[in-house]
C-alpha cells in the first residue's frame, strides 16, 4: 500500500464521483425517455379517442339523416295510398268496367254516373301523388274519364225519373224519328271512350302495383 500516496487517492475518489455522475446520468436519461414516451402514448390515445369518437358521431348523423328520409318516403306513400283508395272506392274497378262496357248500349245507373262525374276532381292539385309514375297514370285516367262524361252527357239520360234504380240511358227514340245518324255517331264516340276508360283503367292499377303499392281496394 506504499503507492497509495495522497495524491493517487485523491485521483482515484475523483474517477470514482466521474463515473458515478456518469451512471446517474444515465439513469436520469432512461427515466426521462419512459416518461416521454408513456405521456405521448397517453397523449395518442387521447388523440385516437377522440378520433374514434368524431367517427361514432358522424355515423350517427349519417344514420339519422337515413332514418328521416326513409320516414319522408313513408310519410309520401302513405299520402298517396290514402288518396289512390279514395278514389278506388269512388269509382270501384269492377263496378266502372261493368259499368262503361255497357254504357253505349244500355246505358248506366244514375247514381254511378254522378261518381264518374265526383272523379274529375282527383286531377286538382289537392289531389297530386307524390309518386310521378302513379300520379300520371291517375291523370291519363281522369282524362280518359272526363271524355266519357262529356259523350256520355250529349247522349245519355233519365227516361222515366220514377224508375228504380234510376238510370241514365241512350235516346232510343232517336232512332225513329230521323235522328239515327247521329245516335249512332255518339254511340261510336262514347263506344271507344268506354274502352279508354277501361284501358286507363288497368294502366293505374298495373302501376299502382308495381310501385309497390298494397290497397283491398281493388
Amino acid at each position: 500500500m506504499s503507492w497509495l500516496t495522497t495524491d493517487v487517492a485523491t485521483y482515484l475518489g475523483l474517477a470514482v464521483s466521474v463515473i458515478g455522475l456518469c451512471w446517474g446520468g444515465s439513469k436520469l436519461v432512461s427515466s426521462w425517455r419512459s416518461s416521454h414516451k408513456q405521456t405521448q402514448t397517453v397523449k395518442n390515445g387521447n388523440a385516437l379517442q377522440a378520433g374514434g369518437d368524431i367517427t361514432i358521431n358522424m355515423g350517427n348523423s349519417d344514420s339519422a339523416t337515413e332514418l328521416a328520409q326513409l320516414e319522408e318516403e313513408r310519410s309520401k306513400k302513405s299520402s298517396d295510398l290514402r288518396i289512390v283508395e279514395e278514389l278506388l272506392e269512388l269509382i270501384p274497378y269492377e263496378d266502372t268496367i261493368h259499368h262503361v262496357d255497357l254504357s253505349y248500349l244500355h246505358g248506366m245507373p244514375y247514381d254511378f254516373a254522378r261518381q264518374l262525374d265526383k272523379a274529375e276532381e282527383y286531377d286538382n292539385i289537392r289531389y297530386q301523388l307524390f309518386n310521378a309514375n302513379l300520379e300520371a297514370a291517375k291523370s291519363q285516367l281522369i282524362e280518359s274519364i272526363t271524355s266519357f262524361n262529356i259523350v256520355a252527357a250529349k247522349f245519355l239520360g233519365v227516361d222515366n225519373a220514377k224508375r228504380e234504380p234510376l238510370m241514365v240511358v241512350p235516346p232510343f227514340h232517336w232512332k225513329h224519328n230521323g235522328s239515327e245518324a247521329i245516335y249512332r255517331e255518339l254511340q261510336d264516340q262514347l263506344g271507344n271512350c268506354a274502352i279508354s276508360v277501361k284501358e286507363q283503367y288497368d294502366h293505374f292499377i298495373g302501376t299502382l302495383k308495381s310501385e309497390g303499392f298494397v290497397t283491398n281496394k281493388i
